[in-house]
């Protein structure tokens, strides 16, 4: 917001936003009303908007190998395991166009991520460690392509 001022009416806002949905469909329609609101808004308050730039991301799948392997894995170390259907794809999206990917989730206190209430106690993290290196060391030592 410019100028951040809380006594002047502001001459510029940037915005970013991002929808998140594995149904594409419900991304563009979501897309399309946000467009219509925004176009609304501006006529009835005299304003302009500009749309820099606008992505849709399609869903992806991530390497089914590497998900597999990582049951087997949390089986040998007496870990629970669960596959998830997430939207939260950090840099795996990218990497997953060039290199097998995997995601692996740790309980987190009531379900919070991505919180500063987040908290996850010690055994749990190691137990993630424990399962992240366990994986990283079958994949690396497996006969099957996760290179």
């Amino acid at each position: 917001m410019y100028p951040n001022s809380p006594n002047v009416v502001p001459s510029r806002v940037s915005l970013l936003i991002e929808y998140r949905s594995r149904d594409v469909g419900l991304l563009s329609a979501a897309g399309e009303r946000l467009d219509a609101t925004l176009h609304t808004i501006a006529d009835r308050t005299m304003t302009g908007f500009e749309v820099e730039s606008s992505v849709l991301r399609p869903p992806a799948r991530l390497h089914e190998g590497f998900a597999e392997l990582a049951h087997a894995v949390g089986g040998e170390l007496g870990l629970s395991t669960a596959d998830s259907m997430t939207v939260a794809g950090h840099d795996a999206i990218s990497m997953n166009r060039h290199y097998p990917v995997c995601l692996l989730f740790i309980p987190s206190s009531n379900g919070v991520s991505h919180n500063e209430a987040e908290y996850t106690n010690d055994q749990d993290m190691r137990n993630g460690l424990r399962m992240l290196t366990g994986l990283l060391y079958r994949a690396c030592t497996s006969s099957a392509s996760f290179r």
